[in-house]
């Protein structure tokens, strides 16, 4: 008895499901032929499968834990091996972390424009793709020190900006405040600053500020807040609404200072 309980707890001893399933029904029914069959073997092979099974050193280990009440290992499944990439999926990879498109990486990588959105969206859920293009972004996000979180930082800045803490005005017109007087997130705000000649006296700025509403979006869309209602469950008629919302034109403010 201790020598069929170390033959059922060798590493090379664990179980099949097929196996277990046979040491259940042979204990069950007392019948070998039997337990083969209920284990899924062929009726024609199921007396010498059963004959040969009831002899296997685990399978006997396995009847005589049953019988005393025992649990008996099952093997674990094993892990299907990961095809290496072809040449096109590679080429799709590099467009796609070049694009961020899936269709146009798909275009450029070969496949034909009429199906290039289908095999852009099979090749990126792909498990072997998805690995090498978040591979891909790794290894460039180590390259450059740039990351999610400094793009969310960023675009808040934008999306959070306040013409307040940018400009003075009053009755007599509007000016940017120096740059000493505001802040590093507020500066980030500004696109474009341009100093034109002076007309009677003053200095014309004018300022291109980033686009407010794109950043706003560019936020939502990153934290699915599209979509949603007031319960927080998907809301597909305002998805799609949100999708064709065209984002305005970044504001241009021309500025006069007062003599």
């Amino acid at each position: 008895m201790v020598q069929n309980k170390n033959i059922l707890n060798s590493p090379g001893s664990v179980m099949t499901l097929r196996q277990r399933r046979f040491a259940q029904a042979f204990v069950l029914l007392g019948n070998a032929t039997q337990a083969a069959v209920r284990a899924g073997y062929s009726p024609r092979t199921a007396c010498s499968i059963g004959s040969q099974m009831k002899r296997h050193p685990a399978v006997a280990a396995a009847i005589a834990a049953l019988r005393r009440g025992e649990a008996i290992p099952v093997a674990a499944p094993r892990p299907r091996p990961v095809p290496p990439l072809t040449p096109r999926q590679l080429v799709f990879v590099d467009e796609y972390l070049l694009h961020i498109d899936a269709t146009k990486a798909a275009i450029n990588a070969g496949y034909s424009p009429r199906s290039a959105h289908v095999i852009g969206c099979y090749l990126r859920k792909k498990p072997q793709v998805a690995a090498a293009i978040e591979a891909g972004r790794a290894a460039r996000s180590a390259r450059t020190g740039v990351d999610g979180d400094r793009i969310v930082e960023a675009l808040g800045r934008i999306a959070f900006s306040d013409i307040r803490r940018l400009f003075d005005w009053d009755a007599n017109g509007i000016a940017l405040r120096a740059s000493a007087d505001i802040a590093d997130d507020d500066l980030a705000a500004i696109a474009a600053l341009t100093i034109g000649p002076a007309k009677n006296g003053v200095a014309r700025t004018r300022v291109k500020l980033h686009d407010k509403k794109g950043a706003l979006d560019a936020l939502a869309r990153y934290f699915g807040l599209y979509g949603r209602n007031a319960r927080g469950a998907p809301d597909t008629a305002t998805a799609a609404q949100a999708d064709v919302v065209p984002a305005p034109e970044a504001p241009k403010l021309r500025l006069v200072r007062a003599a």
